[in-house]
C-alpha cells in the first residue's frame, strides 16, 4: 500500500524570497573573467598534458624567468637528431637493416645478387709521398680488371707492355707477373691486397654485405663534416674483416678499411674511398676509388668504362 503524502503547508515569506532570488540569478548570463596568459621565456616549450598552476606575483615585480623541467628540455632536441654519435652498441639486426637500405639505395637485392662478373677499364695514378716533387705530374697508367663472383680475379697494369703487371686470383692460387717473370704470390701484404681487392672489386662488395656466411655488426655511428656516418664490421669466412662506412644522406657505401699484415708484423692501415657513382645496369657502382696507406702512397684509379656481362672467359684467369 503506497504511504499517504503529507498536507501541503504554505511556504512562508522568508523561503519564498529565496526562491525569487536564486531563479533571477539562473535567469542572468554569466559574465568569464578573461584569463591572462603568461608568455613563456624563449628557448621552453611547455609539455602537452601538463598544466602549472597560476603563481601570484607581487605588484610591480617582474616574474623571473622559468627553468624548464626535464620534460621540456626532451622537446626542445628535434626528433631527427642523431643519437649516439661518438659511439654506438654493436647489434647485427642494425646492421642488417642498415645493409638493407643501402642495397635497395644502389639498386635492389635481386639486382645485385644476379650479378656474375664485372670487366674494368681506366687508368691508375700512384703517388708516393717521399718522391712528390712541386714540378711532378701525374702518370696515369692503363689498367684492366676482370672479377666473377666465384672467386676470381685478374688485375693489369700496363697491359701488353714490357712493363706491365699482372695479378691474379683462382679461387686459393695466387699469381704475379713481374718483370718478366711469373711466380706464385708470397708476400704477406700483397697476398692479402690481391685477396681483399678480388673480394671488393665491382659489385664485390655489395654481395660480401649480403652474403648470409659473414658477421656482420653495426660498429659505431658518428658526425663527420656535418653528415651522420654508420660502420658495419665484417668478418668473412675467410677471416678477414673490414669496416664498410656508410653516408645516411646518401644511403651509399662512402669508404672501406682494412689492414694489411707486414713481414715486418706491423699491420698496415688501408682505406678505400669511393666517389662519382654512376649508373650500369641499374646498379649504381663508384667510378672512383681512391686507396691509401697509412703514411704512405696513395693510388687512384679512374674506371671510364664498367660493364657487367653475363659471364667472362676462362682464358682470363689462366696461369700467365
Amino acid at each position: 500500500m503506497p504511504a499517504t503524502a503529507p498536507p501541503r503547508t504554505k511556504p512562508s515569506r522568508k523561503e519564498t524570497s529565496k526562491k525569487e532570488t536564486a531563479k533571477e540569478a539562473a535567469g542572468k548570463p554569466e559574465t568569464s573573467r578573461p584569463e591572462t596568459s603568461r608568455k613563456a621565456p624563449s628557448g621552453t616549450k611547455d609539455t602537452p598534458g601538463q598544466t602549472e598552476a597560476p603563481k601570484k606575483e607581487a605588484p610591480g615585480k617582474a616574474a623571473p624567468p622559468r627553468t624548464p623541467a626535464p620534460a621540456d628540455t626532451a622537446a626542445a632536441v628535434p626528433p631527427d637528431m642523431p643519437d649516439d654519435l661518438t659511439t654506438g652498441a654493436p647489434s647485427p639486426v642494425r646492421a642488417r637493416a642498415l645493409i638493407g637500405t643501402m642495397i635497395g639505395a644502389v639498386g635492389g637485392r635481386a639486382t645485385v645478387e644476379r650479378i656474375t662478373a664485372a670487366q674494368f677499364y681506366g687508368t691508375q695514378i700512384t703517388t708516393e709521398p717521399d718522391l712528390t716533387t712541386p714540378t711532378s705530374a701525374p702518370d696515369p697508367k692503363p689498367i684492366r680488371q676482370f672479377w666473377t663472383r666465384n672467386r676470381q680475379l685478374r688485375f693489369e697494369v700496363s697491359p701488353g707492355t714490357p712493363t706491365g703487371l699482372v695479378y691474379l686470383r683462382v679461387e686459393k692460387d695466387f699469381w704475379q707477373r713481374a718483370n718478366g717473370r711469373v711466380e706464385r704470390i708470397t708476400q704477406t701484404e700483397l697476398l692479402r691486397q690481391v685477396r681483399m681487392q678480388s673480394k671488393l672489386a665491382g659489385v664485390g662488395l655489395y654481395q660480401q654485405l649480403l652474403s648470409p656466411e659473414n658477421k656482420v655488426i653495426r660498429f659505431s655511428r658518428h658526425l663527420a663534416d656535418g653528415r651522420v656516418e654508420e660502420t658495419i664490421r665484417v668478418t668473412d669466412r675467410d677471416g678477414d674483416t673490414y669496416d664498410v662506412v656508410i653516408d645516411l644522406e646518401t644511403r651509399r657505401p662512402q669508404k672501406c678499411t682494412y689492414q694489411l699484415p707486414t713481414d715486418l708484423g706491423q699491420p698496415l692501415q688501408i682505406e678505400e674511398r669511393y666517389e662519382d657513382f654512376r649508373l650500369v645496369s641499374d646498379v649504381w657502382l663508384p667510378h672512383r676509388i681512391i686507396r691509401s696507406v697509412q703514411g704512405g702512397r696513395t693510388v687512384t684509379m679512374t674506371f671510364t668504362d664498367i660493364q657487367l656481362p653475363p659471364a667472362l672467359s676462362g682464358d682470363l684467369f689462366r696461369r700467365p
